[in-house]
């Protein structure tokens, strides 16, 4: 039973390490799209 609740765990923190690294590309893509935004009325606003 410990050896499996051991792997259990591991499993479950791979699982949560790879959650948090699509939450920071997510927010990552979030952050270059409000860039973009950003830009474009820059851009309207100079015109």
């Amino acid at each position: 039973m410990q050896a499996k609740s051991v792997k259990e765990r591991e499993c479950l923190r791979e699982r949560s390490v790879s959650m948090q690294e699509r939450s920071v590309s997510e927010s990552m893509q979030e952050k270059s799209m409000y860039e973009r935004e950003i830009s474009m009325k820059d851009r309207s606003v100079s015109m």
